[in-house]
């Protein structure tokens, strides 16, 4: 098999064409890592390729196999990819390549370029899943312990104080998520701004979602969201037969216990534990108050 008979490989994109194509890639790695760098590079500068389906499964496979390796050297790229509009055009937001954007991110981007993530949150032209999908890079840079919670806590301070600044309209549904990661994340460090952000309209109808939402949080503590996350990090892309799956599988339910784009699925409020704080502050376990 060579590098041509891998991609038309990809573009069959079966599980077998791909499981064959993978297991000549793993084999020679450095042709393999040139190929696959190709594939991204030309999307890259041509954007517009990605309207033809069997150039989206190329670009899905090449960016599997690239994150696989942790290729940094396809980070620029990639970068350059999906800072363009066009990128996301074709793409619904429950595709795989869309869905796996922060997992890209990570593994690819150099730990040190957060900035270029939070030029990417604060790119009015992009699509809002794209900016969603940067925004989850912070959380899980967290959850490898490929960042310190500091420079996440700092960053998250920059980009709701430079959204805010900015007095325009956006979705909220991307800033209502960037509140309360920035709750869980940052807590007390950031509570008069998160305080600042829920009084100046940027979350618009998702306020008072919000604001029950960041006050549970203060009330009980961020640990029970802290271990949402925890149980809903997948981690870097390192079993490329279980990635081929998911690639065929259907997207996943979001998790009940925290907001999906802004639109509760099964609650309203945080779940509250029984032997947690009653919220109506009566300094009562919530069993023998309001959840009696």
């Amino acid at each position: 098999m060579d590098n041509a008979s891998v991609l038309a490989g990809f573009r069959q994109f079966t599980p077998e064409s791909i499981r064959a194509a993978m297991t000549h890639c793993r084999a020679n790695v450095a042709e393999a890592d040139l190929c696959c760098r190709e594939v991204l590079r030309a999307c890259a500068d041509n954007p517009g390729l990605l309207a033809e389906e069997a150039a989206r499964h190329e670009l899905s496979c090449a960016l599997l196999y690239l994150s696989y390796r942790r290729d940094q050297l396809a980070g620029p790229d990639l970068l350059r990819l999906v800072s363009q509009a066009e990128f996301s055009q074709p793409l619904a937001e429950t595709d795989w390549l869309v869905r796996n954007l922060h997992r890209f991110l990570a593994a690819l981007l150099d730990p040190g370029e957060i900035t270029a993530i939070s030029a990417l949150i604060l790119n009015h032209n992009l699509a809002t899943e794209v900016r969603e999908q940067a925004l989850l890079t912070y959380p899980f840079r967290l959850q490898e312990n490929a960042i310190e919670e500091k420079l996440v806590v700092d960053e998250y301070r920059r980009l709701l104080t430079a959204a805010i600044g900015k007095k325009r309209q956006d979705d909220p549904r991307l800033w209502m998520a960037a509140a309360i990661n920035a709750a869980v994340i940052g807590g007390n460090k950031l509570r008069l701004l998160l305080n600042t952000v829920l009084d100046s309209g940027l979350l618009q109808d998702q306020t008072t979602f919000s604001r029950r939402i960041i006050s549970g949080i203060f009330q009980i503590g961020s640990q029970h969201f802290r271990d949402v996350f925890r149980k809903e990090h997948r981690g870097h892309l390192v079993d490329i037969d279980a990635e081929i799956d998911g690639l065929f599988a259907p997207p996943e339910a979001p998790a009940a216990e925290l907001p999906e784009r802004g639109e509760p699925k099964t609650r309203t409020e945080p779940k509250i534990g029984r032997n947690d704080p009653c919220p109506c502050g009566s300094g009562k376990k919530h069993k023998k108050c309001c959840g009696a």
